[in-house]
């Protein structure tokens, strides 16, 4: 008997799951179950531990599937490319051809994509057991390089949601039009980054990116009465590419903010 479609689930893939600065792909994953839908994580590499902070990471960490973990053992790796080869040797070749032609130029990069390969293949087959019908990455850069070679062997569509900025810049050495015109539909989480990947893909693709804004439930906090000091608190990654530095500066035009040192973990040119 055919599962029904519906309750198979779909795979969330990324580099670094769970991640304390990638909390917004936990929620997402969270919401996407709320909504009914089975979903199986995924990551390319296993987080140090000081990246479970919470019980929900930890929770996450034990029920997720690392890619390069699983692909250490070589039997494993060669039992799960023998039989994707076995299953369509066209597929798997084609497969491959597609992962030489993505590389950048360069030998180092040509063997980047041997390895995406090879863990793109134990990623499928991890995905065909586990009857998966999408495969949904974050980030464009190197997890998506193994997410769109997994999804074609798995025989399965994929997609991807774009951050940014930092892969405009690296469009070529991330394939970003090859990966935009394969994928089943690309999410921006803003309107400049649709702008970003609208510039780098051919018109037939812009209807299928869509905007999804990162965002918080606000039914899981408590509110309380605003109150008007003189400090501000910025929660977040204390890194320039933020814009925490900007957001001060802009707030302190309309109101007089003491002066106080970032404290966390940051780029020592942010404290300046």
């Amino acid at each position: 008997m055919t599962q029904d479609t519906n309750a198979r689930p779909v795979a969330y893939l990324t580099g670094d799951y769970p991640k304390v600065s990638h909390t917004f792909i936990l929620r997402e994953v969270q919401a996407v179950r709320a909504a009914g839908v089975p979903v199986i994580t995924c990551s390319i590499r296993q987080p140090p531990a000081s990246e479970f902070k919470g019980r929900e990471e930890q929770e996450a960490r034990a029920e997720t599937f690392y890619v390069i973990a699983a692909a250490k053992h070589p039997v494993r790796l060669l039992k799960a490319h023998g039989r994707a080869l076995v299953r369509s040797p066209g597929t798997w070749l084609s497969t491959l051809t597609l992962a030489i032609r993505m590389r950048s130029p360069g030998l180092k990069a040509f063997f980047w994509q041997l390895f995406y390969f090879l863990e793109a293949g134990v990623l499928s087959d991890h995905l065909r057991r586990n009857n998966v019908r999408h495969l949904h990455n974050h980030f464009g850069n190197s997890s998506c390089s193994v997410a769109i070679l997994a999804a074609k062997l798995a025989g399965i569509p994929f997609s991807f949601t774009e951050h940014g900025p930092a892969i405009f810049f690296e469009v070529d050495r991330w394939s970003l039009p090859e990966k935009i015109a394969r994928a089943q539909f690309v999410v921006a989480i803003t309107h400049f980054c649709r702008s970003q990947l609208m510039l780098f893909s051919d018109p037939v693709h812009w209807p299928k990116i869509a905007i999804v804004h990162c965002g918080l439930d606000p039914a899981l906090y408590r509110r309380e009465a605003p109150t008007f000091g003189k400090r501000v608190a910025f929660v977040g990654r204390l890194d320039p590419v933020k814009g925490a530095l900007l957001l001060i500066e802009a707030m302190a035009g309309a109101w007089h903010i003491e002066r106080r040192p970032l404290r966390g973990l940051h780029d020592p040119a942010a404290s300046r």
